[in-house]
């Protein structure tokens, strides 16, 4: 049986909280984590039917990588897609580049990289 994300069940958990409170800020290991942002221009306006394929390549693309996305939110609201991944060299890029390529509506708009302080 395959895995599957429920891209609806994040709906439920925090709707009040901001996602500023909800990123994690570092992985399990202590270590900070990178950051996307990308965005779906217009997924709001567009038919169901045509979200809902949409949804579903995200999706694909998350089960992919899952191994790697530490967290991840969908606002079909506002259009965007967050997802917090491990500091690890050009997987950032890697990640944004599978998903334009299967929904080429997206566009990165940001993406952070963690920085570790060294003392």
């Amino acid at each position: 049986m395959a895995k599957s994300f429920d891209m609806r069940r994040g709906v439920a958990l925090l709707p009040a909280e901001p996602l500023h409170r909800r990123v994690p800020t570092q992985g399990q290991d202590g270590r900070p984590l990178n950051d996307l942002l990308m965005i779906i221009p217009g997924l709001k306006k567009k038919p169901a039917a045509e979200q809902e394929s949409i949804l579903q390549k995200i999706e694909q693309a998350l089960l992919t990588y899952e191994k790697f996305i530490v967290f991840a939110e969908l606002n079909i609201k506002l259009g965007t897609l967050w997802l917090s991944i491990p500091s690890q060299r050009g997987l950032g890029a890697e990640l944004a580049a599978w998903i334009y390529h299967h929904v080429p509506e997206t566009r990165l708009v940001a993406q952070h990289t963690a920085t570790e302080v060294i003392r």
